[in-house]
């Protein structure tokens, strides 16, 4: 039998109009050191990690190529960049469940943590060349980390101030079974 085209039914309700995108003035400059009379390179503003909080869905974190950490606190409306002193280049990001002014990230070499909505950031994890993909805090047992990387798995089991090494081999992605939280997927 040939095969058929699936059908498609439209929906009953009117589609409405999506708002339109609107640019987010951010200019992307050199690394210091580099010839401080080189302009800006405003063609790359790359967006690679992001985080909403559940325990409060108006703030969200997102990590840019060029290093700079932003945070908004109505649902994406506004953004301003948070520890601009410090190096926070990341892919991966983790907001607190229960409290988002705590945050944890991968930055180049090393695990960080906000404990004041990203104000000032501390080294918990120093690490040469380790690079983080992902990071999860779990729902359930907010003092248990996770973060998958280009060395490994690594787990604190309280909140940050300790690191095992888990799993030696390169994680790209990692998430936690909401039904199951003592389950991983990699």
């Amino acid at each position: 039998e040939a095969m058929r085209r699936p059908k498609y039914l439209e929906s009953p309700q009117p589609q409405r109009a999506l708002a339109p995108w609107k640019n987010l003035t951010m200019e992307t400059f050199w690394e210091k050191g580099d010839r401080a009379d080189q302009p800006a390179c405003p063609w790359q503003a790359n967006v690679y990690g992001f985080d909403i909080s559940r325990s409060n869905p108006s703030v969200l974190y997102c990590g840019t190529e060029p290093g700079a950490i932003f945070k908004t606190v109505d649902k994406g409306k506004t953004w301003k960049q948070v520890g601009a002193e410090y190096v926070l280049q990341t892919e991966a990001i983790s907001i607190h469940p229960t409290n988002s002014d705590v945050v944890y990230l991968g930055a180049p070499g090393a695990i960080r943590r906000t404990n004041d909505g990203g104000a000032t950031w501390a080294t918990l994890f120093p690490m040469k060349d380790l690079w983080l993909n992902d990071i999860e805090v779990h729902p359930a047992a907010p003092n248990m980390i996770f973060a998958a990387g280009n060395l490994g798995l690594f787990r604190s089991s309280n909140a940050g101030q300790d690191w095992t090494r888990i799993l030696n081999d390169a994680v790209s992605d990692l998430e936690i079974n909401t039904a199951d939280p003592h389950q991983l997927y990699l």
